[in-house]
């Protein structure tokens, strides 16, 4: 499991389709670390099982524009796409644009590199929200 931001966006840059995974890890760096409640499915005779929610956020541009709004609330969003085009392009605020083949793996990559680029010396391992100031002068 990613432990950093940076281990995230690698994910995020080697898929080229919604994944239930990389959602749950979002989820998770959401969350700070942990999940913010768990509950648990017990199907008949068997073990606990955890059960988690995420929403969809490699699947969903509704999901990750409002996960966009809330890690990096003021920031400028750009986003472009052609619509049947072999890819899309995006940026938060001052951070790097980034490519995907949908718009919103490509939203998702700029969301997680302007993350990832604001860390304590661009490590990656820190989120907006502990971070308020990142970019500031």
């Amino acid at each position: 499991m990613p432990s950093t931001l940076t281990d995230l966006l690698a994910r995020l840059r080697e898929t080229g389709a919604p994944d239930r995974d990389i959602d749950f890890l979002i989820a998770e760096i959401v969350a700070g670390g942990g999940w913010a409640g768990r509950a648990y499915w017990r199907p008949e005779q068997e073990a606990p099982v955890p059960f988690r929610h995420a929403d969809t956020y490699t699947a969903s541009l509704d999901a990750a524009f409002a996960l966009a709004e809330h890690m990096a609330p003021g920031q400028t969003v750009q986003l472009e796409w052609e619509s049947g085009g072999p890819d899309a392009r995006a940026r938060i605020g001052a951070g790097p644009e980034e490519r995907g083949p949908s718009p919103v793996l490509a939203l998702l990559r700029a969301l997680f590199a302007a993350m990832a680029s604001a860390g304590p010396g661009g490590s990656g391992d820190r989120r907006p929200a502990e971070n308020p100031g990142a970019g500031a002068p």
